[in-house]
């Protein structure tokens, strides 16, 4: 074997190991996200490598709910055909109710990026109710509740008790 036919040979063997490698892989959760205000809830970002090679995968979030988001490991890496998950811990405001957008961005390490787009529906989700009581004069020390629809009046200085029964 000349030299010419040697050097196209090794050529195309390196040619054809770059050819071969190759990085891809597949992400999915839910597209819409029911969860409660203020809870600490969390999802799960799933990553699958399809790619012929192992590759490390970042995470960031954005969106008007991306303020409230912390997603954990912030890195993960995943051998060709390996599945892995990225947590998705959402603690948000007490007080929102709505729909709200997170856009969660993966990108490995060659920049190959793609985007889950959620819609995280929060609803006032806690399971007990108010009711306000009849008011009792401050001296008296027994307070028993009573239900009350009426209005309270109090005086400048004036002092009462008004009993709250949560169930």
């Amino acid at each position: 074997m000349n030299a010419k036919t040697f050097f196209i040979f090794v050529l195309l063997l390196i040619l054809a190991s770059f050819v071969s490698a190759k990085e891809d892989y597949a992400a999915s959760s839910l597209s819409s996200v029911e969860l409660c205000p203020c809870s600490n809830q969390i999802y799960a970002v799933n990553v699958q490598n399809t790619g012929t090679e192992a590759s490390s995968y970042t995470v960031s979030a954005a969106g008007n709910a991306a303020k409230w988001v912390k997603i954990t490991p912030e890195k993960l890496v995943l051998n060709a055909g390996q599945n892995g998950k990225f947590s998705v811990l959402v603690n948000s405001e007490c007080s929102i109710e709505g729909n709200y957008n997170l856009e969660i961005y993966l990108r490995t390490d060659k920049s190959l990026t793609k985007l889950i787009k959620q819609k995280l529906a929060f609803s006032k989700c806690y399971d007990y109710s108010l009711s306000e009581g009849e008011p009792i004069n401050f001296a008296e020390e027994k307070a028993l509740y009573v239900n009350y629809n009426g209005t309270y009046f109090l005086c400048t200085n004036e002092k009462k008790i008004i009993p709250v029964l949560i169930e």
